[in-house]
């Protein structure tokens, strides 16, 4: 008798870009309190108590990193089961399938709507929204319960640097009990954190030569190769991303000049009145290809100051 397929879930880093209208009163810039305990408090209650229609968390966000991520769970052909989860920052751990209304919060610097900055800051909210009873679902509100609630299955984190910083203590908590090689981790450009190395897979910005797509969607890029490998366990996953880095060439560095902020928030005018149905992510590409230099998300918060939105 063939030994039974395993069961996997896939944790993914939300996105800020999405499908719906954000109100005014569920941007996180809009919540006042010095101390996260009530600042969380009063966002929560906005949450629960707007009148805004919801909408499934996988219907609600948007952009390439979405794109894939939303797909994850058909790429896992060697699996049984595959159960997609988000990390947000403004609703906690929820699954894909819940019922969310629109909002903007995130762990990334740089934007209208981030989280306090520093890991204390970025933590203690997230420790705080995973507290909260979030959307009306059943299902764990934390990493540490959702490896605690499926001893048996496989689960793949695939976070970005803000997000696993911010979910560091959860992680360390789930990690402590979990089963040897029953959780992986990928978050390309972490460095490896001696407490969660052991369940971190190699991954850098030198796959994104092999993967293609922009820098950040490159772990769920890395997710989606390792799931359509047919890859079921750690070690195989370990082993095909140790041989993929050893393949891959070294990191092109682009000789771009810095923009002030005024100056990107001047090209982002001008070629929104030109086109406004290019992407923020479009935009972005043509500032670099222009030669030009800008981090994504601060051009993300310059991009939503000048035009509005998130797209």
């Amino acid at each position: 008798m063939s030994p039974q397929r395993p069961r996997i879930h896939i944790v993914v880093t939300c996105t800020n870009r999405k499908r719906q209208p954000v109100p005014a009163k569920l941007h996180l810039r809009e919540v006042t309190g010095v101390r996260t305990e009530t600042r969380i408090n009063h966002w929560t209650q906005r949450l629960t108590s707007s009148d805004v229609g919801t909408v499934s968390a996988e219907d609600l966000y948007a952009g390439e990193h979405w794109d894939i991520a939303r797909n994850l769970p058909s790429s896992a052909t060697g699996f049984a089961k595959a159960t997609l989860w988000v990390a947000s920052a403004g609703w906690g751990l929820i699954a894909a399938d819940a019922q969310i209304r629109p909002y903007s919060a995130t762990f990334a610097a740089g934007h209208a709507d981030s989280v306090p900055p520093g890991r204390d800051g970025t933590r203690a909210w997230w420790n705080a929204v995973a507290a909260w009873s979030g959307p009306n679902t059943a299902g764990p509100r934390s990493l540490t319960a959702l490896v605690a609630e499926h001893p048996r299955d496989r689960i793949l984190f695939v976070l970005s640097q803000p997000y696993f910083s911010a979910c560091t203590d959860d992680l360390e908590r789930a990690l402590a009990t979990a089963r040897d090689a029953q959780v992986s981790i990928v978050a390309a450009g972490v460095a490896a954190n001696p407490r969660l190395a052991g369940w971190q897979l190699p991954a850098n910005a030198r796959l994104q030569d092999r993967l293609g797509g922009t820098r950040g969607a490159l772990n769920v890029r890395i997710a989606s190769a390792l799931l359509n490998a047919g890859l079921t366990d750690h070690a195989a996953m370990h082993r095909y991303l140790t041989r993929s880095l050893a393949k891959a060439p070294s990191l092109t560095v682009y000789a771009r000049s810095r923009l002030s902020d005024a100056a990107v928030s001047a090209f982002i005018r001008t070629h929104h009145a030109q086109d406004s149905t290019v992407s923020r992510t479009g935009l972005l590409r043509q500032l670099r290809d222009a030669g030009m230099a800008c981090e994504q998300n601060r051009f993300a918060a310059i991009h939503a100051a000048t035009v509005g939105g998130t797209s």
